[in-house]
């Protein structure tokens, strides 16, 4: 199971994001295409696991975010060419994932499809080992990825695989 909520807080310009994934609570907290953090938080219980979510979330709208609104026909073309314009695939998973609460329903498999693709690329660039053991494609990405999230390359592939997993799933459902 995942539950997904996605804020924006239009004066700031930052996005949040919360994500559980069974007992892991994923939020980030960045501007979409410049900056982000993710920090990870394991819980022994679902309790607990949804009284901190909902503690977060709260916190989040006092302080000015709010869901984003559905976008329109032009504001969903927009999005697609932004997406697949970026050379990044970090950024354009910020941007896929930014529209994915928001996008309809006729365009939901797009995104989802690079959005699989982009947590696909950041697994094969993590590898499946650290230090001496690493066999990825870039032997610094591992380094880069935490600098930019501030996830341990080993969360950053239980984040990204986890990611990339519910994703696959949600296209099946479509």
């Amino acid at each position: 199971m995942n539950i997904r909520k996605y804020l924006i807080n239009k004066k700031l310009g930052t996005f949040w994001q919360q994500e559980i994934f069974k007992n892991l609570l994923v939020t980030t907290l960045g501007e979409i295409g410049k900056t982000r953090k993710i920090d990870t938080k394991t819980f022994s219980n679902e309790n607990d696991l949804n009284k901190e979510a909902g503690a977060l979330w709260k916190e989040r709208i006092q302080e000015g975010y709010e869901e984003p609104t559905a976008l329109t026909d032009s504001e969903e073309s927009e999005l697609f060419q932004r997406v697949q314009k970026e050379p990044d695939f970090h950024i354009r998973i910020e941007l896929a994932e930014s529209g994915l609460s928001k996008i309809s329903e006729k365009n939901r498999k797009k995104i989802l499809q690079s959005l699989v693709k982009d947590c696909d690329c950041v697994m094969m660039g993590l590898g499946t080992a650290d230090e001496e053991e690493y066999d990825g494609e870039d032997e610094g990405y591992p380094g880069m990825i935490q600098e930019e999230t501030g996830l341990t390359p080993a969360d950053a592939r239980e984040v990204y695989n986890l990611k990339f997993l519910t994703y696959k799933e949600n296209i099946k459902q479509i």
